[in-house]
């Protein structure tokens, strides 16, 4: 729990390179959507944060891309989705677990931290499975992310969602969004956990019911 009032919880997903859109999402205390977007750049996602709140009444959860080009073939084997990843208490210490996950955006949140925000990492993949709500099919094709979108509507309470599809950056931002506001509310131990760090911030996660 964040020892202030906090009424602007923030998730961004950023894309895996510049062709493929980052999300944002924005919800209050009353789990509204206030703002939802995409961009391509980390310049239109440093403008879009600080156009949204100030850093004294935010909580921002940033996703951790993940790195399908890495040479180390054991962890791409280990990264499909039937090898599901431990989400609950800390990452297991085998060596290189980083290397599955991608560097872009890391002085993007290295920036916002230093400027006072309250940033931390997350993985919308463990988000997904903590809250049972993991695509069964594969990720951000049309299936997938209408399933998503139905599941964060029905089990999430996200108010003011539109009735349309959105993209699967946003979706996936809107559980950082949730995550954040857990941060920000929860008890750590009792409903979120830190799971080691990624860059130097730190790992958040849900606790599993």
């Amino acid at each position: 729990m964040i020892d202030r009032y906090i009424d602007s919880f923030i998730g961004i997903t950023i894309g895996e390179n510049s062709n493929e859109d980052s999300g944002i999402c924005v919800i209050n205390r009353k789990n509204e959507l206030i703002r939802m977007d995409k961009a391509y750049s980390m310049d239109e996602l440093t403008n879009c944060v600080k156009n949204i709140a100030g850093k004294f009444n935010s909580v921002i959860c940033i996703d951790m891309p993940d790195y399908y080009e890495m040479l180390n073939g054991k962890w791409k084997l280990e990264a499909k989705l039937y090898h599901p990843l431990k989400v609950n208490g800390e990452f297991e210490a085998k060596e290189g677990w980083d290397k599955r996950f991608s560097d872009r955006g890391k002085d993007f949140c290295k920036k916002l931290l230093a400027e006072g925000y309250d940033v931390y990492r997350y993985s919308s993949n463990y988000m997904a499975t903590a809250l049972n709500i993991k695509p069964y099919m594969k990720n951000k094709t049309p299936a997938g992310c209408k399933f998503l979108n139905m599941e964060i509507k029905e089990k999430l309470n996200i108010q003011n969602l539109p009735n349309n599809m959105l993209p699967y950056s946003v979706l996936e931002a809107i559980l950082g969004a949730y995550l954040a506001k857990i941060i920000a509310t929860g008890e750590e131990g009792a409903d979120y956990v830190f799971n080691g760090q990624f860059k130097d911030i730190k790992i958040a996660g849900l606790v599993p019911n």
